[in-house]
């Protein structure tokens, strides 16, 4: 189900799976209003890890106020940067992460939001899946192949010598916000390289895109 806020250009898609349904916002949200969003489903966590691709904490704009505002909002905000890009996927590189989890006491109680690409919301949905037999966990999308593949049905996984994406679970998060600026337009003769899934997903899901 699509559902469109015009007063603030939100787009919000629900996924239903009945107990694990989630909804995914896109939207030009300011930090605060991220941070509702992901507030809003997980009531008071025990802690947060915030797992982001370095590449993106060391040059978006939007990254340090989103942080800022995840600190003023929930308990134990700590965050730990990942990998650019691939570098993230594998299991050598989400065993650190769940060391820095397991060091810094992160328990049941506590929420990993992954922010980043493909790669990074991957690691951390497997991440939030396998450590202490799974945790709760949001994605904040910054691309828009993320905000398609990653941050819808729950695949997590990462890569082996064998191939890739051949490890991983299914675990749903609780909720996507993207802070890819969903108000880009892409030429119609340049259209970006993850519109052929996109547009194909959306077909097969959303009866909403397929009468238009």
């Amino acid at each position: 189900m699509v559902s469109d806020v015009s007063r603030r250009s939100v787009t919000t898609l629900h996924v239903p799976l009945a107990e694990r349904s989630y909804d995914v916002h896109m939207a030009r949200l300011g930090a605060d209003e991220v941070v509702e969003k992901i507030a809003s489903v997980f009531g008071k966590p025990s802690g947060v890890a915030v797992l982001v691709d370095e590449h993106v904490a060391q040059v978006s704009p939007r990254f340090a106020p989103l942080l800022a505002a995840l600190e003023a909002r929930l308990p134990r905000v700590r965050h730990f940067p990942l990998p650019r890009g691939e570098s993230a996927k594998n299991l050598l590189s989400v065993e650190r992460t769940c060391e820095w989890l397991a060091q810094n006491g992160y328990d049941r109680g506590a929420v990993v939001i992954g922010v980043g690409g493909g790669a990074a919301t991957d690691h951390a949905g497997f991440v939030a899946a396998i450590y202490l037999r799974g945790i709760a966990f949001a994605l904040c999308p910054t691309t828009l192949l993320a905000v398609v593949d990653a941050s819808v049905g729950g695949k997590t996984g990462v890569d082996i010598s064998a191939g890739k994406n051949l490890v991983g679970a299914f675990h749903q998060p609780r909720v996507v916000v993207a802070i890819w600026d969903s108000s880009t337009r892409f030429p119609n003769a340049r259209l970006p390289p993850a519109w052929p899934k996109w547009s194909g997903r959306a077909h097969r899901r959303c009866r909403p895109f397929r009468r238009a």
